[in-house]
């Protein structure tokens, strides 16, 4: 706040009351410096500091300190051309209620071409060509304003005023978007504040350049024309303030010199204005190129204000139960694992014990038909020795048998 308020106040009074090389100026601008650095000091130190020094330092999050910057200067050019058009335009002859009632055009696109380019982004999803191509009309849009005179036609003046007004809106909310995303959920509000507060500062400042600027350069213009003015309007102390400037060319009467002389030193100090705002656009479009690209989801598309804080905690629940899932198939698939070992081994064992009964079995009757065969063997041997026993028995018998008749055969 404080360097703020420096700032401000040394852009309003340098040039006008005071001069730029003022050891007031200068000492306004470096306590605006000093103000500067010590915030960032405490900021750095705090426990809970506003601005955290890590969304501004991380590469992968630039998109947070550049759409800061581009919102910034993006108000640059509504409060400018809010509080500066219709000073314009009653001095170049427009009266009051007109002249208030001409600004409305450039406020009514810039709320349409935002909710479309925010519509737009959220069903296709090229947040960077929309973005771009629609502030590109800003620059555009605000060229063609400075080119309007006391000649203009009011049709040509809310032409001009759509142009400008469309490449404004188109990025006031896209601006939010492109900060957010991509963050963790525990930084978004954080960033939400920060980024929302950039509009109030953008267009105090805006204010005080485009008129800082303005004043300057129709200051000069009234001096350099100093012959035509009497010594009484150039010793009359001239402002940008509607009542001061619009009173001051009614105190000419019309067709006096000098009347004209004050409108065309306002027309050339508005044209300068303009043209500093188009270089702020240039500027905005240059930091936006350095922005990370967005990528919106493929399913809904979804990337605007509130869904995108609710996406991004779907997506960090969605990861969460994917996880346990993952981790529960990998438990079950190492019990199922284990199991399966066991019950292999007790297959295999049952397969072993059942191969062992089997042969034994086969061993007992092998035993057995052996023993059998043993037997019979045996069983054979003895009879073979009875007949082998019997056989020399009977022939004895029989030897004797017939040695016995062939004696009595002789006897007889």
């Amino acid at each position: 706040m404080a360097c703020l308020s420096f700032i401000v106040v040394s852009l309003n009074s340098g040039g006008q009351e005071t001069s730029w090389g003022s050891p007031e100026i200068i000492g306004l601008l470096v306590a605006a410096g000093i103000s500067w650095i010590g915030f960032w000091v405490a900021e750095k130190y705090a426990t809970m500091p506003i601005a955290p020094m890590k969304l501004f330092v991380k590469w992968e999050w630039r998109n947070v300190p550049l759409m800061i910057v581009v919102r910034t200067l993006l108000f640059f050019h509504n409060f400018a051309m809010i509080f500066y058009v219709p000073i314009f335009l009653q001095v170049i002859g427009l009266n009051e209620i007109t002249s208030s009632a001409l600004i409305i055009p450039f406020l009514l696109v810039a709320a349409v071409s935002s909710s479309t380019a925010n519509m737009v982004c959220s069903k296709y999803g090229h947040v960077r060509t929309v973005f771009l191509a629609g502030l590109a009309f800003l620059p555009v849009g605000v060229g063609l304003m400075s080119t309007l005179s006391e000649t203009s036609s009011i049709g040509r003046i809310v032409g001009y005023s759509l142009i400008a007004g469309f490449g404004f809106g188109s990025g006031t909310q896209l601006t939010m978007v492109i900060a957010q995303v991509g963050l963790p959920a525990d930084e978004l509000t954080t960033v939400t504040a920060l980024v929302g507060a950039s509009p109030s500062l953008g267009g105090t400042l805006g204010v005080a350049v485009i008129g800082s600027v303005i004043n300057n350069a129709f200051r000069q213009r009234l001096l350099s024309s100093s012959s035509i003015i009497s010594a009484t309007a150039m010793n009359t102390t001239i402002s940008l303030n509607p009542n001061d400037v619009v009173n001051t060319l009614r105190s000419f009467p019309e067709g006096d010199p000098a009347r004209q002389v004050v409108v065309d030193a306002y027309v050339s100090a508005w044209q300068k204005g303009c043209w500093t705002l188009v270089g702020v656009a240039g500027l905005e479009i240059l930091l936006f190129l350095f922005a990370r690209r967005v990528q919106m989801d493929d399913g809904s598309k979804k990337e605007s204000g509130d869904r995108v804080i609710e996406r991004e905690v779907e997506e960090e629940e969605e990861e969460r139960v994917r996880e346990k899932e993952t981790q529960k198939e990998k438990e079950k698939n190492a019990n199922y694992k284990g199991k399966k070992t066991n019950s292999d081994v007790g297959e295999i064992e049952g397969i072993r014990e059942e191969r062992r009964e089997t042969i034994g079995d086969e061993n007992g009757q092998d035993d057995e038909v052996v023993q059998e065969e043993r037997q019979v063997t045996t069983d054979d041997d003895q009879d073979q020795d009875q007949v082998v026993t019997a056989t020399p028995v009977k022939g004895r018998i029989g030897a004797f048998l017939d040695r016995l008749l062939i004696g009595l055969r002789v006897k007889a």
